[in-house]
């Protein structure tokens, strides 16, 4: 029961419906290339979705805006990476920040995803997007230091924030804030 029906909506554009019977609420998903689609619940009718866009229309006007900024702020930049390069680069970074604030990691990979900059395991293997060879140096010493703080606070919690805060010079909230104003892109 895969209904696929596309939407025009004022402000917003064209948004795809699909009809999943795995879906228990309506889902609202902006793509990399700012297609919008919507998920709707075996029961679930279009006049349903219609009111849920247009409830949520604000919302999609404004990430549309914010990634054509990013788009016109990247404007027609190469993203080839020299992954072996990259890996280099960031891998000793790592090290450095490690060494500096004095944290023990067990290893590091690295890997191209979609939604993650990052990630610290129970074992304190580290894992890192190769797309942060996409970002200034100061954000990529923010996903780094994030996850090595993780090390020592698996959660979080105000004593993850604080001690992230003495690594990053009291600027942790502000460069998370500027870390989500990027997004992943998705390198070949």
């Amino acid at each position: 029961m895969n209904m696929k029906k596309h939407l025009e909506i004022e402000d917003v554009g064209t948004v795809a419906l699909t009809r999943s019977r795995l879906a228990k609420n309506m889902i609202l998903k902006i793509n990399h290339d700012k297609t919008i689609a919507v998920t709707i619940p075996t029961f679930g009718t279009i006049k349903a979705a219609k009111d849920f866009i247009n409830d949520k229309k604000h919302w999609i006007v404004k990430q549309l805006h914010i990634y054509a900024e990013q788009d016109k702020l990247l404007g027609d930049t190469n993203f080839d990476i020299d992954f072996e390069q990259a890996q280099a680069d960031l891998y000793n970074r790592l090290r450095f920040l490690a060494a500096k604030y004095n944290f023990k990691y067990n290893r590091v990979t690295f890997r191209c995803q979609k939604t993650r900059w990052g990630s610290c395991s129970s074992d304190n293997n580290i894992s890192l997007n190769i797309n942060l060879a996409l970002l200034p140096k100061r954000l990529q010493d923010y996903v780094i230091l994030h996850e090595l703080c993780h090390i020592r606070h698996k959660n979080h919690g105000r004593s993850f924030w604080h001690l992230l805060d003495k690594c990053t010079a009291n600027k942790a909230q502000q460069l998370n804030k500027e870390l989500n104003s990027h997004r992943i892109r998705i390198v070949k």
